[in-house]
């Protein structure tokens, strides 16, 4: 069922009782609306990429230093060797190049971790706009590897797609600088975030950040990356169980 949130008028000639019953009406679309959200991110971590294969291309520049690389997941693979890495800036890795790429995984257990229960707070969700397509909502955002204090300096506007009721996109941007560790400033912070449903499973479409500040006064902070996920595979026993 395709969910749509119903914007409601209160004419200022109305009757006080009917003034009333919109309020309650009006609350009960933002509750529905938060709970449709909080049941949108449950979908998303209900999804198991232990069952699904895909390729990342990543791309990063920090301070005009750019590295890239094409890396494939196969969750059937063994330990280290589920990651292989087919380009590292824009040729052939060597046999070495190869080994320590999957020896990092391995160390770092490498894989999609989003955690948008954690990110999106999902009380202070506001709707900001709608259309026949999307919801967008504003909402304040929470990470844990900033602290509190720094994600005050944070907002997020998702864009919630009705036709298949999933989060389609997320933006994250600083509404202030804000130091998020000692002698750093981050005085400029975008984080675009994409999503796919494939069947009944949403999927990390990219992951885009730019960032530019300062750390001990005297080096730039100029930094932007992408991982755009693409090729999904499914290799599980059952997709729609």
């Amino acid at each position: 069922m395709r969910f749509s949130l119903k914007l409601l008028a209160i004419c200022v000639s109305v009757a006080p009782s009917a003034v009333v019953n919109a309020v309650t009406e009006s609350q009960l679309a933002v509750d529905q609306f938060k709970t449709t959200i909080d049941q949108a991110i449950s979908n998303f971590e209900a999804t198991q990429l232990n069952q699904w294969s895909f390729q990342v291309s990543r791309y990063e520049n920090e301070e005009g230093d750019e590295t890239s690389s094409i890396e494939h997941f196969n969750p059937q693979r063994v330990n280290a060797s589920q990651w292989q890495l087919l380009a590292l800036n824009n040729r052939a890795p060597s046999a070495d190049e190869q080994r320590d790429f999957q020896q990092r995984k391995q160390d770092s257990n490498s894989n999609i971790s989003l955690q948008l229960r954690e990110l999106i707070q999902t009380d202070s969700l506001t709707v900001i706009s709608e259309d026949n397509a999307y919801i967008r909502a504003s909402f304040d955002v929470y990470l844990e590897r900033l602290g509190a204090d720094a994600s005050e300096y944070l907002q997020g506007i998702l864009a919630f797609a009705k036709d298949g009721e999933f989060i389609e996109q997320i933006t994250i941007t600083n509404t202030n600088s804000f130091s998020p560790m000692f002698a750093a400033t981050i005085d400029m912070l975008e984080l675009n975030l994409a999503f796919v449903k494939i069947n009944q499973s949403i999927l990390t479409q990219s992951v885009e950040l730019e960032m530019q500040g300062s750390f001990a006064l005297f080096t730039e902070i100029d930094e932007v990356s992408s991982d755009v996920y693409s090729d999904y595979q499914f290799i599980g026993s059952c997709l729609n169980c």
